[in-house]
């Protein structure tokens, strides 16, 4: 049975959390064996996002999950869910797990994993799928995972060239001011601009004026 904060592509799809061209894409993206960070304000639906895009993953492939309460729906023969537990944390079991080289690696993740992720990134054996509590992709590439990289003095440009190395996709999910939850932006990481920033090239966006998803001209 699905819980009801879990809910099926068709279904975000039918109530307007983003449109079927935006679910065909992710899903795509995620065939394809592409990072992506599912970021937002806690409540936003995250979870429900990741959870209904990796439901494509096919039986074949090697997943492992690593959640705090298990909620992820991938089931198979090949799935290893890890539960973090007092004597476990995240970042230990995103260690173990990605010593046993899975296709996916999926994981509702803390602040202090992401300079973690981006090492467990270089091994391009695996694909990371992950959330992260930002409420925009600039915030999450100039703030939320630099933080973690200022204690050992790294440039700001240098925390970019790593982010966009390793990161290809972002996914922007939003609680609107009625109460509904949408996925107001997809964003593709492209290099780093002149100023040392992550360059965040807007792919589609949820035009709230009118309310619609649009698909951004590049």
């Amino acid at each position: 049975m699905i819980k009801e904060n879990l809910l099926t592509a068709e279904k975000l799809k039918s109530n307007n959390t983003l449109s079927a061209e935006m679910m065909d894409f992710l899903i795509q993206c995620v065939k394809e064996g592409k990072n992506i960070c599912i970021c937002g304000t806690p409540g936003c639906g995250k979870t429900t996002i990741m959870n209904a895009i990796t439901k494509c993953i096919s039986d074949d492939k090697s997943v492992i999950t690593i959640e705090h309460v298990p909620e992820l729906e991938i089931s198979g023969n090949n799935v290893q869910k890890l539960t973090t537990k007092f004597d476990h944390n995240q970042m230990q079991l995103l260690e173990e797990g990605k010593k046993q080289k899975p296709d996916y690696i999926i994981l509702d993740s803390e602040s202090e994993c992401y300079k973690n992720l981006l090492l467990a990134m270089e091994k391009k054996e695996t694909s990371y799928i992950f959330t992260a509590h930002a409420g925009t992709s600039r915030l999450l590439c100039d703030v939320r995972i630099p933080i973690f990289y200022s204690r050992d003095f790294f440039l700001m440009e240098e925390v970019s060239e790593k982010i966009a190395k390793e990161l290809q996709i972002i996914v922007e999910t939003s609680v609107m001011s009625d109460g509904s939850r949408k996925v107001t932006s997809i964003v593709q990481v492209d290099g780093v601009s002149e100023d040392g920033k992550v360059n965040l090239k807007e792919l589609y966006k949820y035009d709230n004026s009118e309310d619609k998803f649009v698909k951004c001209q590049n």
